[in-house]
C-alpha cells in the first residue's frame, strides 16, 4: 500500500462542454435583447453543468480510501463486497458498504493511470477492491 493520490474524471468532458455551448448558441443569438433574463438562463443552463463536469464529477483514490464526486468518502475498512457491473452500458464497480447504500464507482473515468491500477496501488491487500482490481488487470 502506498501514498499515491490519483484523480479521475469524465473522458468526454470537452465534447459535452462544446455540445452544451452549441446547444444554447441559437437561443443566445435569438434572445440577445433580453439581457437580464438571458444572463440568468445562461448561468443556470450552461455554467452549472460545465462546472459540474469539470470539477465535481471526479473519483479520487488515495491511501485512505475512495472519494466520489469530491463529497462522498469511502474508507477501505467500510468495503464489504464488490463486483464489476454495467450501468447504462458503462463499466462500474458496485461497492457494498458496512453502512449506507451501495456505490457505483465508474471504471470509465480517465486519469494518469487506469482506475484499476490506482486501486491496486492504494487499497490494502486484504480489501475486496484490491482483489477485484487485481482480477481486472490480469483479465
Amino acid at each position: 500500500m502506498s501514498n499515491n493520490k490519483s484523480t479521475f474524471h469524465l473522458p468526454w468532458r470537452r465534447r459535452i462542454t462544446l455540445f452544451i455551448i452549441l446547444m444554447w448558441l441559437p437561443i443566445m443569438i435569438t434572445f440577445n435583447e433580453l439581457l437580464t433574463y438571458f444572463a440568468l438562463m445562461m448561468l443556470i443552463n450552461i455554467a452549472l453543468p460545465i462546472v459540474g463536469m469539470w470539477h465535481v464529477f471526479t473519483v479520487t483514490i488515495d491511501s485512505n480510501g475512495v472519494v466520489l464526486n469530491r463529497v462522498n468518502k469511502l474508507l477501505w475498512s467500510d468495503v464489504v463486497n464488490v463486483r464489476k457491473v454495467k450501468a447504462l452500458g458503462l463499466n462500474h464497480i458496485r461497492v457494498k458498504r458496512k453502512k449506507g447504500k451501495p456505490w457505483l464507482v465508474p471504471l470509465f473515468f480517465i486519469g494518469k493511470e487506469p482506475i484499476e491500477v490506482a486501486l491496486l496501488k492504494n487499497a490494502p491487500e486484504n480489501n475486496p477492491l484490491h482483489k477485484l482490481a487485481s482480477e481486472l488487470i490480469n483479465a
